[in-house]
Parts: C-alpha cells; structure tokens; sequence
C-alpha cells in the first residue's frame, strides 16, 4: 500500500496512542489501590500533586510567540509517586487543559506523549540506571533530580522534533525553537527539581517513593566501619 507523507502524521498519532493506552493500562493495573485509600498522606500527595500540576501546566511563557514553556515537574513527580500515579495524572491533566481551552485538541497526542508519558519513562529510567550503578544517596539526589529533570525535557524535545522531521511537519520549526532556547530553560528545571528533592528526602523521606533510605544507610554503615 503507497503512502504519502500526508497519511504519516495520522499513522504517528495512532502509533502515539496506542503507546499511551498501553503505559496507561500498565500503570492501573500497578497501582496499589487498597494501600491508596488506607495510607491518608498517600491521597494528598496524589492529590496535591494533581492540583499543583494542574496549575502550573496553565502558567506559560513564550519564545517568538510560537513555543509555549512551562514548569513540567514530571521529574519530581515520578520520584515522589511513582511512574504508575504520575502517568495517570499527566493523562489527566492533559485532557483537563483541552478542555479548558488551554491546549488543542490537535496535538493531544503528541502534547500528552512527548510531555508526558515519555517524560516519565525518562526519569524511570535515570532513576533504575543510578540506582543499579551506585549506591549513593548523593547521587540519586544530583543524578536523578537535577540531571534527570534536564532529561526529562532534552530527550522528549529531540525525538519530536525527529518524529516531525520524519514526516516533514512544519510544526518541527517550532520545537526547533524551543531546543535553540533549551539551555534556558532546562537549568531551572532542573534545578527547582533536585531542591525539592533534597528537601523531601532530608525532612520527609517516606513521602518519596523511589527513595530507599535503610539501603543508604546500610551501605553508608558498610562501608564506613
């Protein structure tokens, strides 16, 4: 069967959203409900950082009047919840600024894959490679909250802009743009992320999730002895 590059952008979407139901299926199924609903902090962290989400996905700057930015915080979400709670949270929010009038129904796909789903999987996988690698509790705060907030916008940008690219998008001028001011706006990212992941896992550490203290302080002990 012949395809023009006209029918790519449709077969791109329906490939994206076959990802997303996919991840999305995966993340309900791995949620622990019953622990949900009987651990009461659990809820307001779910739910505070819905809102918080929510609210700052709405508060935008823009560059040449084209390329929107905004705080994304999946990074820092992804640490204290969960990929499973942060997946279904983007997806929401996603559908909630569409039909707030925020964002287009056009590029839901695109918007809630390359911003939000891929995001995730990003720090999920910064998080198991410095977890697998070093035992550190230093590193997990600088690897994975600093620099893997910085991933967390790079590596999505650059493989949007090679998916559009692909299929010849004149949309990919404008994710060209915001990859020219990337370095802008990936510092204080990052560096919003890794403050806040230092402050919960010095004061709260049993709110993040992907933080094993008795693992640091069994090596520490180990190690130092």
């Amino acid at each position: 069967m012949y395809l023009s590059v006209s029918d790519f952008p449709f077969l791109l979407n329906l490939l994206l959203l076959g990802l997303i139901l996919l991840q999305l299926v995966i993340a309900l199924r791995s949620i622990d409900w019953a622990a949900l609903f009987v651990y009461r902090h659990r809820q307001h962290l779910v739910l505070g950082a819905w809102v918080i989400s929510f609210s700052l996905w709405q508060l935008r700057g823009w560059f040449d009047d084209s390329a929107a930015i905004h705080i994304l915080g999946i990074n820092l979400m992804t640490l204290v919840l969960g990929w499973a709670f942060s997946t279904l949270i983007v997806i929401v929010n996603t559908l909630l600024l569409v039909a707030v009038g925020v964002n287009e129904w056009d590029f839901w796909v695109l918007n809630t894959f390359y911003w939000g789903c891929l995001p995730i999987l990003v720090s999920l996988l910064c998080y198991r490679l410095v977890v697998y690698w070093l035992e550190n509790p230093f590193a997990y705060i600088f690897l994975c909250g600093f620099f893997g907030a910085v991933a967390t916008l790079i590596i999505p940008a650059g493989l949007l802009w090679l998916s559009l690219f692909l299929v010849g998008s004149p949309v990919r001028e404008i994710v060209l743009t915001y990859l020219e001011y990337s370095p802008v706006i990936c510092i204080p990212e990052g560096v919003l992320n890794g403050m806040l992941l230092v402050s919960f896992v010095i004061f709260l550490p049993d709110w993040v999730k992907t933080y094993d203290e008795l693992r640091y302080e069994r090596n520490s002990k180990t190690r130092y002895k």
